[in-house]
């Protein structure tokens, strides 16, 4: 996980640290325990971050808790999708 990283670019930049939601098996396990929180902080709108492969299906998983979802896919560090080159 980037976890850590990304929590040190987030204070670097005056931000609330990410929210992680871990051990979980299943995009839909995950989206279900991300609602389930954003209801305990009174969330509507969440921003998902999954990866470029991925990012229709997350979101939409996502969204069918209920939840507002701003999309954006991360870059991949695995993958070039840009084609050749």
């Amino acid at each position: 996980s980037t976890l850590a990283d990304q929590r040190h670019l987030a204070a670097l930049a005056g931000l609330q640290p990410p929210i992680a939601i871990d051990s979980v098996y299943t995009t839909r396990d995950e989206a279900v325990r991300l609602a389930a929180f954003a209801r305990t902080v009174g969330w509507r709108r969440v921003l998902v971050v999954p990866s470029p492969l991925h990012s229709r299906r997350a979101c939409a998983t996502v969204e069918r808790t209920g939840l507002r979802v701003v999309c954006a896919p991360a870059a991949s560090r695995e993958f070039t999708l840009k084609g050749p080159g």
